[in-house]
């Protein structure tokens, strides 16, 4: 480019409308080299100044340079250009996965079952607790800043089964899942059975980094269970210490359970009856009548006694042929 061209722009002014509209690389070919004019082209980032007289050869080699240094130049621009829009895509997922996280840690620290992230590191002391929610504190009367930086152990005691232990970490060590019970202490020393599920967080290369525990305290539920176990074992001991038979029935009129005195009355084994319905025990016509009896006591709640106004001829009778000790077998069956 000349730097002196007829028009009303020079040809300093007209590089500078190439190189910022087209990106088209110049080079200035001109007569005049005082510093106000070169100030001037440098403005415009040209690949070349040269003062005429110029030799062919060496306006050839200026233009290869020139071109060689504008794809090398084009080439940053555009990796520049890809760093940029990489740069804005990362801080636009940075900004999503921050509220994100943000709307899940305000998710977990109002779940009403304890929440606890451990770092990975299943050797030494064992995995550090990172984070645990406020229902995690509640459970265990710690603070937060009690248990950052402490390992699970801090809530296990003389009553934490080793075995349990040794089962979470061979399953976490083998990449699964795990639930489990165990029995951890709180910071007053008070002991609490904690069902427990554990699953191991990846990265995105599918390295594990962290684990996240869910801990639930089921202390009132075992409980529970255990006084359920203890009236049901003293049910079952009243019922079969009784001198009457009783069968017990669920919904449908089979049996599942019948106490000494009933094999004794109708002659029949434990196991040859469980199992079976009840009217296994009923002679005609009271066996046809059962469901009809059940179906109502079921839908109305009132019992009735089947027999009544039977001979005392039937209601003797015992024996496992002929079945017909209807009162005794019906009026002392249980519902479940």
């Amino acid at each position: 480019m000349d730097i002196r061209i007829k028009g009303d722009r020079d040809g300093i002014e007209t590089a500078q409308i190439l190189r910022e509209r087209f990106g088209v690389p110049v080079i200035y070919l001109t007569a005049y080299a005082d510093e106000q004019t070169i100030q001037r082209a440098k403005l415009t980032e040209p690949y070349g100044y040269l003062v005429k007289p110029i030799k062919a050869n060496d306006l050839r080699s200026a233009v290869e340079v020139a071109l060689y240094k504008h794809a090398a130049d084009e080439q940053v621009r555009q990796v520049r250009e890809e760093l940029r829009r990489l740069n804005e895509t990362l801080e636009q997922r940075v900004v999503e996965q921050t509220s994100k996280v943000k709307l899940l840690a305000a998710a977990i620290s109002h779940l009403g079952e304890g929440v606890v992230i451990t770092d990975d590191d299943l050797d030494g002391p064992g995995p550090q607790i990172l984070f645990a929610n406020e229902a995690m504190c509640r459970i265990t009367g710690y603070l937060a800043d009690e248990l950052m930086g402490r390992t699970p152990r801090i809530l296990q005691g003389n009553g934490t089964d080793r075995a349990t232990l040794n089962h979470i970490k061979q399953e976490l060590s083998a990449g699964r899942s795990c639930t489990a019970e165990l029995v951890n202490y709180r910071k007053d020393g008070t002991p609490y059975v904690a069902e427990l599920f554990i699953t191991s967080l990846f990265d995105a290369d599918g390295r594990r980094t962290n684990f996240v525990s869910v801990h639930r305290d089921i202390t009132e539920r075992k409980r529970t269970e255990q006084a359920l176990r203890e009236s049901q074992e003293r049910m079952r001991g009243i019922l079969h210490t009784a001198v009457d038979a009783i069968v017990t029935i669920d919904q449908r009129g089979i049996i599942s359970d019948v106490n000494p005195a009933t094999t004794r009355m109708f002659g029949f084994a434990q196991e040859e009856l469980v199992g079976q319905n009840v009217k296994v025990l009923m002679p005609p016509p009271y066996c046809d009548e059962h469901d009809g009896y059940l179906a109502r006591f079921l839908q109305t709640g009132q019992a009735r006694i089947i027999g009544i106004g039977r001979s005392q001829t039937d209601a003797a009778a015992s024996s496992r042929d002929t079945q017909s000790h209807a009162g005794a077998a019906t009026g002392g069956a249980t519902h479940r």
